[in-house]
């Protein structure tokens, strides 16, 4: 079992570490890229020899030159602290490479995580692809996020006591294992320093909300006489919330008027007001029917008459007005390490790090949604507030004990399906996360060229949600279900008798109390870990031609485990509650059982790098040539082995140009939650959907059906191939000016997804009419063709359960046949329910190039500059969906949810003296927003429109609204006092930020399940608006 802190134990280090926190927000400063190759101040002759040799991230070898054979960027310390950025996943939205973070913080679901989260999407191939490392060891996932998604939080890496953060804009399963296929990035921690560091940053916004204060805490020092070192870092952050009312962008759910024809109409993809307003929607008696109680020229009016959202606004419910933006966050971390010298050749290590957040987000008041994730619930005829009661109908018209009249009829029951509830309040959302990482062990050397390296690690993910009010269904049932004046009344009116009609009489508030007896706190807590232990050694194995042929050889033992545990009521229902044990009972939230696992993974693996030839070597056009390999060697305890290589060439023809190229596969392990969640189920929507095999000859229409969703203990591991050819050009004459570029590709397979309902209904007729067709072949009559409804021979899709054939199905089957004996159909009986596990069932195609420049110019009279630009261009992103017995569906991924094919940063930084400022720009190129599409017929009569773009994808031509390309800007100006200065002020820096120079508003957009009128995944870091901050740092 895996070891985790009391309640009590987390609360006292919460409120050391949060105590200080005052406000909130986010600080968008200028990053400084410098890729591995170029060094932040340019080399003069010789300086090769006197580089100390480092390791870098894709390699466990130790070299005096950080050239590689992959694309790797390096953001050290003085670009970290130019970027400024209060939270690391604003840092790291700002490469190029990363498209969205598609797992942020103004998430509100609850099937996923919520709160101060973020996960990072490089090239287009989801969050999963990205390997997240800190001192080269990888991270825990977010126990909280979904099943396909479960990636690391971003979120909880530290934004202090950096030494560098490596992205290495490649594959690297070679050398980490899972998840290392799109990109790895890993935060490199100090280990050395000297004093003590207090700072503390003020941060706020021109519109409003985000407010933040931040303070910290670097200290430092040697002991032993030099053979020991500690370091460490402390960080408190408070940021306030920014709520949708706060920017013009999202303080409606209505924003056609933002948009241009066709879109602009009421009820297209920029209306995102809700039916499921406070104005009930229900059914009367016995019939399904739809009614409504809605105002009717100004009148609340029990009605027959659908709303328009043209002419009957107030009807649906603008849901903007009730919700944050961004999350209030407060938040600690600390790091802790130490070394020290056991002998000159054995050194001791140890890491500790601890991270915790507490944030608070607000969506609407729940609402009902029935019969899908919820039941109808019925006001009975004896409720004092139902209109279509005993109160207001008797058979004879007799009017009540009390004399109020009554009409002739007959009394019946209300059935509601969709409404807000009046009188409850907006849902909060408390969520806290804390995380526990340590590591120790021992390095060392053997002779003079080996170096060895073992330890032992653990880190531990713990997460809570809480969500107040909810509403549990069956006390909502009983309050609707009460028959005197404390029963709860859904139409928010009392009624009378009016002539012939029940008409609305007073607006009626729910009582306090009544309203509190269903409400109730929707909870779930989920905890991952890793423990592991690892040993590896490095060296030169010989010398060829004057050069060392350097390895490294490693093994690693791991486990992971997830628990992601809901109590009774919020998961399932309790066996002895007298509900249903297959649902739960809260309105919204589906079923979801508990999700247990855990997994051993043993490794081995090798690197070589062999120079071929030496820079001592006078050969034409070869400078120098080296090839490197590397394999890992994986044993997983659920899913089984797997084996994967990378080899890579590096020419230098001249000392200034450099052609690199590598060949890699990779793979992405299947998540302990797509492996073990246990399956869930919903119901089909209103009155349900079309049997595909059976509405044809019968048509019966649609009917109601079970969908079950679940993880899947056979998943296998997806695989990938990935390819990178480069080069780093060192422009002769131009001292300090360097160019890259690095073409890449990444193809997938064995991705993990799920079948459509209608994929699966595809496949289900396409089995069964062959099946019959062979039957008929065989001479088998109509009749007496089995397709085994309710059996286990059922010859449809193995995903779909039939019920057994009934009398009525037999007569109706053999009434069609009789009536089209050309076209006979073997009978087979209802779905009770469709299958949608987890499948490894589609594949991907990712290409693109990745351009960056650097220009250092440090001798001019007015200080020293760097020009850094970096940009990705997209080329290919592809995905090909290819279920069982249905034809693939390609879909191309390019432009959607923030997927443009340019993105660029541009950073220029200028220091002379004590003074230095930076400016940033960062480029988004134009983007779709793929759920504003049009047909052909509205494109050509509106002209073709320039903001319409025709795209093929999904094997169809659709017509998508673009988002223009988006620019903003960062600015900076700091200083620093040296030792001239005063004491008091000697050793202290000032710096001023303005984020968002310009104000520029995120692009309208329809994507987010939220519909904020913006899509936070791409664009949260536009949220702010123009945004101010200071800060003070001092060394003691």
């Amino acid at each position: 079992m895996s070891y985790r802190s009391s309640p009590r134990t987390r609360t006292v280090v919460r409120h050391i570490l949060l105590g200080g926190c005052l406000f909130g927000s986010s600080a968008f400063l200028p990053l400084s890229t410098a890729s591995a190759q170029q060094p932040t101040t340019p080399p003069t002759a010789g300086t090769a020899e006197e580089l100390e040799t480092v390791t870098v991230t894709g390699s466990y070898i130790r070299r005096a030159d950080l050239e590689s054979t992959v694309p790797l960027t390096v953001i050290d310390q003085a670009a970290i602290e130019t970027r400024n950025a209060l939270l690391p996943s604003d840092l790291l939205m700002s490469l190029p490479s990363v498209v969205n973070l598609p797992e942020n913080e103004s998430r509100l679901g609850s099937s996923g995580a919520r709160g101060d989260n973020a996960n990072i999407n490089m090239r287009n191939m989801g969050a999963t692809a990205t390997l997240i490392l800190v001192n080269g060891r990888r991270m825990a996932v977010n126990p909280m996020t979904a099943g396909l998604s479960q990636a690391v939080n971003v979120n909880q890496l530290p934004t202090q006591g950096i030494e560098r953060i490596e992205v290495l804009r490649d594959g690297a399963s070679s050398i980490y294992g899972s998840d290392a296929v799109g990109g790895v990035i890993n935060y490199v921690l100090k280990r050395e320093f000297d004093g003590i560091e207090a700072g503390l940053r003020y941060g706020l916004t021109e519109e409003g909300g985000g407010q933040n204060l931040q303070a910290t805490l670097t200290f430092g020092s040697s002991f032993a006489a030099g053979r020991g070192r500690f370091f460490g870092t402390l960080e408190a952050l408070q940021r306030d919330e920014i709520r949708l009312t706060q920017r013009d962008f999202s303080d409606s759910a209505f924003n056609s008027d933002r948009a241009p024809p066709p879109f602009n109409q009421p009820g297209g993809p920029y209306d995102a007001r809700s039916a499921r307003g406070y104005w009930p929607t229900f059914r009367v008696g016995t019939s399904t029917a739809t009614n409504y109680f809605r105002p009717v020229n100004g009148t609340p009016t029990l009605t027959t008459a659908a709303p328009s959202r043209a002419t009957n606004p107030e009807f649906f419910l603008d849901l903007n007005q009730f919700g944050f933006a961004s999350p209030e966050v407060k938040r600690g971390n600390a790091f802790l390490s130490a070394e020290f010298d056991i002998t000159d050749t054995v050194t001791a290590f140890a890491d500790f790090s601890y991270y915790l957040a507490d944030s608070t987000m607000r969506r609407q008041p729940l609402a009902l949604n029935a019969p899908t994730s919820d039941k109808l619930m019925v006001m009975p005829v004896d409720s004092p507030y139902n209109p279509y009661g005993s109160r207001f109908y008797s058979t004879t018209g007799a009017p009540n004990t009390d004399g109020s009249a009554r009409l002739v009829g007959t009394p019946r029951t209300v059935s509601f399906t969709a409404m807000t509830l009046p009188g409850l309040a907006a849902e909060t959302v408390s969520t806290s996360a804390d995380v526990s990482r340590i590591a120790a062990g021992l390095r060392g050397k053997l002779g003079e060229t080996w170096e060895w390296e073992s330890s032992v690690f653990y880190n531990e993910v713990n997460g809570e949600d809480d969500a107040f009010p909810d509403v549990r269904e069956s006390k909502l049932q009983s309050a609707i279900g009460r028959t005197d004046t404390n029963a709860y009344n859904p139409f928010g009116y009392t009624f009378r008798v009016a002539g012939n009609a029940v008409v609305a009489d007073q607006p009626y508030t729910n009582p306090a109390a009544v309203v509190d007896s269903f409400s109730d706190v929707f909870a779930r807590s989920a905890t991952s870990s890793i423990a592991s232990v690892d040993a590896r050694l490095t060296g030169r194995l010989f010398e060829l031609w004057g050069s060392e042929v350097m390895a490294a050889f490693g093994t690693e033992y791991r486990k992971e485990k997830l628990s992601d545990v809901r109590p009774p009521f919020s998961g399932e229902n309790p066996a002895d509650s007298g509900l249903d044990i297959t649902n739960n009972d809260f309105l919204l939230h589906p079923p979801r059982p508990d999700v247990i696992g855990e997994r051993d993974v043993t490794s081995v693996y090798a690197e070589l790098v062999v120079p071929l030839v030496s820079r001592d070597m006078t050969l034409p056009l070869v400078h120098s040539l080296e090839v490197t390999a590397s394999a890992r060697y994986e044993d997983y305890s659920d899913f089984g082995t797997t084996t994967k290589p990378k080899a890579g060439l590096n020419w230098r023809p001249v000392s200034w140009l450099m052609l690199r190229g590598s060949y890699n596969e990779g793979f992405m392990a299947p998540s302990l939650a797509a492996l073990f969640t246990s399956p869930r189920w919903t119901i089909t929507a209103g009155a349900g959907d079309i049997d595909a095999y059976r509405n044809p000859f019968l048509n019966e229409g649609p009917y109601v059906k079970r969908t079950y969703f679940g993880g899947n203990p056979d998943l296998k591991a997806q695989e990938s191939e990935g390819t990178t050819y480069g080069f780093v050009l060192d422009v002769p004459g131009v001292r300090g000016l360097s160019l890259t570029a690095d073409l890449w590709k990444i193809e997938r397979t064995n991705l993990l997804g799920q079948r459509s309902t209608t994929q699966i209904d595809a496949s289900d007729r396409a089995l069964l009419d062959a099946y019959t067709k062979a039957q008929l072949a065989a001479g088998v009559p109509i009749a007496q063709i089995d397709l085994g409804s309710g059996t286990a021979n059922y010859r449809g899709d193995p995903d779909v359960e039939r019920f057994a054939l009934t009398p009525e199905d037999r007569a109706a089957f053999a009434a069609y046949n009789a009536a089209n004996p050309n076209n006979p159909a073997a009978a087979a009986g209802r779905i009770f329910a469709r299958y949608r596990p987890f499948l490894n069932l589609s594949s991907s195609d990712h290409r693109g190039i990745d351009f960056g420049v650097r220009y250092a110019l440090s001798d001019a009279g007015y200080g020293s500059f760097v020009f850094s630009s970096e940009w990705s261009y997209l080329d290919r992103s592809t995905s090909v969906l290819a279920p069982a017995n249905v034809a693939p569906t390609v879909n191309d991924g390019l432009y959607a949810n923030g997927a443009a094919k340019w993105r660029g940063t541009t950073n220029v930084n200028w220091r002379q003296g004590g003074w230095n400022a930076g400016l940033g720009i960062y480029y988004v190129g134009e983007t779709h927003d793929s759920r504003a599409t049009t047909t052909q017929a509205v494109y050509d009569n509106l002209g073709q429109p320039s903001y319409i773009a025709p795209f093929f994808t999904g094997g169809r031509m659709i017509y998508r609204r673009i988002n223009d390309p988006v620019v903003s800007y960062n600015l900076s100006v700091g200083y620093r006092f040296g030792e001239a200065a005063p004491g008091w002020i000697r050793d202290t820096r000032l710096r001023l930020g303005i984020v968002n120079l310009t104000n520029e508003e995120p692009p309208l957009s329809a994507v987010g399940s939220d519909n904020f009128g913006y899509d936070p995944s791409v664009s949260q870091s536009l949220l702010t608006g123009r945004s101010w901050s200071l800060e003070l740092v001092k060394k003691f």
